[in-house]
């Protein structure tokens, strides 16, 4: 969609930004071929060659894009601008240490996928001495849900799972001891 919105306008002479939301490891992972970083790196080379030579401003997640696009010569003026961040989720101190709690509660949002990689997360958690005292919560959905909750039952892992909304999650992010985010690509 945007390769064609730059065409048009590059047509039209009209002024055009565009982003990069879209890392190579997004689809590398997805094909199982994340580990080969001369696959990332020549998807980095086509995404610029092919589209991203023409773009002079590019909006980026984050400042880790930003230095990616940099580490990868780039060109044009490069805008981190975060799109995860949400005012609602403010850090409220709780009444009580969540740490003297049982169960410990660990939190992970996203979505089930291969580069997401929560199964390390159920993984540690399986390795545990504390593991009857831990339980997960993994909010998300996605293509490997079924593999994600089987991994969990086999090692015997307490573990939740489900899309939630905003606010739910907020409820439930309160009650968490700790949050963990083990993505190989984010």
């Amino acid at each position: 969609l945007e390769k064609t919105a730059v065409k048009i306008a590059r047509e039209m002479r009209v002024p055009y930004i565009g982003s990069f939301h879209l890392q190579p490891e997004h689809i590398s992972y997805n094909m199982k071929l994340g580990q080969f970083s001369w696959f990332n790196m020549m998807l980095f080379s086509w995404f610029k060659s092919s589209h991203y030579r023409y773009i002079h401003h590019i909006h980026c997640p984050s400042k880790f894009i930003v230095e990616e696009l940099e580490k990868y010569n780039y060109g044009g003026k490069k805008y981190a601008i975060s799109n995860g961040f949400d005012p609602m989720f403010r850090f409220e101190h709780p009444q009580k240490s969540l740490f003297d709690t049982t169960p410990f509660k660990i939190a992970m949002v996203g979505r089930y996928s291969n580069e997401k990689n929560q199964s390390v997360l159920i993984k540690a958690v399986a390795l545990s001495r504390y593991k009857q005292d831990i339980v997960l919560l993994l909010k998300g959905k996605g293509p490997d849900e079924k593999k994600i909750k089987l991994l969990a039952q086999k090692l015997g892992v307490k573990t939740e799972f489900g899309f939630v909304n905003s606010n739910e999650l907020l409820e439930i992010l309160k009650t968490c001891t700790l949050y963990a985010h083990t993505a190989n690509v984010e």
